[in-house]
């Protein structure tokens, strides 16, 4: 909602309902180990818990900057963001990875692009929190656990390696996810085109110039940017010299969830723009509606597959009770 009011395209509260729990969806049908991830509380409070914050932490920030237009915040809120932004970033290294990543691009194309009139205060809203972020991946580096970890003779890669391994399992997780999960990936991309097909479609609404401008080079830097979360967030498994576990996992899996779902948004509100002579007769904002109500019969399915789960996540569960009881 908050990014909808930042970027002036005024969506409506159906369509970012819609798109949230698709997000939400796709994945946790995606994740690598949903038990782990949602069930198992020592990875559930590390590596989920901080991406249901995350999400706060950047409508705080742009509402902040939406709200400041000409003048500066007050300086709570900054401080506040700091604070919000080390709290979450405490939870785990990857997340803490990924939005220290999120942040100082953010910070950069801030700087770069954003107009004076609150370039100002979104440097210093952006700022407070990267340092938030910066200090609890400083204060986690520090940790005893670490020190123990190299008494042991587990000494760390060096730089060369930590980069080059973490670029190369970006690599292979994507690769791997188009392999094993090529329907649920293609529904990902197929669900927002289709939504926002509809809504760009003639006579609905028409694409500036410039705007038109900027879903295509969106369209080039989004798989960039989602690459880069996702070795990101890789990159603290690499340091420990493995690739992630498959809690470890989930934020690089976000990361590419919500990459694709942009994705296909862009490609269906281009695609919208794109009205020859020969198709001013048919009714493609018709179709468009069709076939998104029978996508939309993917996800239930989906789900009801998932609920298969629930008998063994059931016996996990009483698995954990008895060990915690003996």
């Amino acid at each position: 909602s908050e990014a909808s009011r930042f970027s002036k395209n005024g969506w409506s509260k159906l369509t970012i309902a819609a798109l949230t729990f698709l997000m939400v969806f796709f994945a946790l049908l995606q994740a690598p180990n949903r038990f782990q991830i949602l069930y198992w509380r020592s990875a559930m409070s590390t590596h989920f818990a901080p991406l249901v914050f995350m999400p706060f932490l950047a409508a705080f920030i742009l509402k902040v900057i939406t709200e400041s237009e000409a003048k500066s915040a007050p300086f709570w809120k900054y401080v506040l963001g700091f604070f919000i932004a080390f709290i979450i970033g405490g939870f785990s290294e990857p997340t803490v990875a990924v939005m220290i990543t999120l942040l100082a691009l953010a910070f950069a194309a801030t700087w770069k692009w954003m107009s004076p009139s609150t370039r100002s205060t979104a440097l210093k809203m952006i700022g407070w929190s990267l340092a938030g972020a910066v200090l609890a991946l400083l204060i986690m580096g520090l940790a005893p656990a670490n020190y123990y970890r190299v008494s042991l003779g587990k000494e760390p890669p060096t730089i060369f390696f930590l980069v080059i391994r973490s670029f190369q399992y970006g690599l292979n997780f994507i690769d791997n996810s188009f392999r094993t999960l090529p329907l649920p990936t293609l529904f990902t991309v197929a669900m927002p085109f289709f939504m926002f097909y509809n809504m760009y479609a003639s006579p609905t609404s028409t694409l500036t110039e410039s705007q038109r401008k900027l879903a295509r080079t969106m369209l080039i830097v989004i798989p960039v940017l989602s690459y880069l979360l996702i070795v990101a967030s890789f990159a603290p498994s690499v340091y420990g010299q493995s690739f992630p576990v498959e809690r470890a996992r989930f934020a690089g899996q976000v990361s590419f969830v919500a990459g694709l779902m942009i994705e296909g948004a862009l490609l269906g509100s281009l695609l919208a723009q794109w009205r020859p002579a020969a198709f001013e007769k048919m009714p493609l904002k018709l179709a468009s509606a069709v076939l998104l109500a029978v996508a939309a019969f993917y996800p239930l399915r989906a789900g009801w597959l998932a609920l298969n789960d629930i008998p063994d996540y059931r016996t996990r569960a009483e698995a954990w009770d008895t060990r915690v009881i003996q």
